[in-house]
């Protein structure tokens, strides 16, 4: 690798590329508050956050791709519940599924 090279203009320009790109997954879920920071830091945008009742936030927010989306929620497990869209909350259902039937006894 040449001295030259701005490691972190190329990682700036990597990652304005990686979170402009692709079909952006709008998601509204329910999340922990203990939560909410990692729900967040991943997310390419917050929309809008309301607090509720039972102290959960109601959060939207944007994530680069379906992919993004599923990897981002599952990450949360049970501190998050998504509402919308319904795609993504079998996706996580599908997954958590296929995880009970692999460790059945």
């Amino acid at each position: 690798m040449p001295d030259d090279v701005d490691l972190d203009r190329a990682w700036q320009e990597r990652s304005t590329r990686f979170r402009t790109g692709g079909e952006q997954v709008a998601v509204l879920a329910r999340v922990n508050p203990v939560r909410r920071k990692d729900l967040v830091g991943t997310a390419l945008a917050v929309l809008s956050e309301q607090a509720e009742e039972d102290s959960w936030l109601r959060i939207e927010a944007t994530f680069q791709d379906e992919r993004h989306a599923v990897w981002a929620l599952w990450q949360l497990a049970t501190k998050a519940e998504v509402l919308e869209p319904q795609w993504l909350r079998t996706a996580l259902h599908d997954r958590a599924a296929a995880l009970l039937t692999r460790y059945a006894p």
